[in-house]
């Protein structure tokens, strides 16, 4: 079964199977959308429910299938630096960027990066070193 993980755009944290609160749960559909937040806590404050009504407040990251050089399962969101073997001059060419999924071809690549040509299971090494959301800054390192 396919993982995920989810970004509160609210409270600003990420839901994981790992560190959710024990009282909130993610109902996805098969569709892969969410569908809503269920809290079983509920104790008549304020809760997700009142933040649904200024829009969704979950962004919802799948499981890539793929894992980098640690072995660490990658997400979508996750921003990564991959190192691609150029052919040409023999070098190793590190790109960072966020991973994206690309609906129109039905595969996930490394978002900013649309002029290259190179699909990211031919990389030479990947690594996760954050994701969009806590580490924004590293999409701008070295800009």
């Amino acid at each position: 079964m396919r993982e995920f993980r989810a970004w509160n755009k609210v409270k600003k944290v990420m839901f994981t199977p790992e560190n959710h609160d024990e009282c909130e749960y993610l109902m996805i559909g098969i569709d892969g959308r969410l569908l809503g937040v269920d809290n079983m806590c509920w104790d008549g404050g304020a809760n997700d429910y009142d933040s649904w009504s200024k829009g969704n407040p979950w962004e919802v990251m799948w499981e890539t299938g793929l894992k980098d050089m640690f072995e660490r399962k990658i997400f979508e969101g996750d921003v990564v630096k991959i190192t691609m073997y150029d052919d040409f001059s023999g070098d190793d060419n590190i790109f960072t960027g966020g991973i994206v999924f690309d609906a129109k071809e039905a595969k996930y690549r490394l978002g900013g990066l649309e002029h290259r040509m190179f699909k990211l299971s031919y990389a030479h090494t990947i690594e996760v070193i954050g994701n969009i959301y806590e580490n924004p800054e590293l999409l701008t390192e070295g800009k």
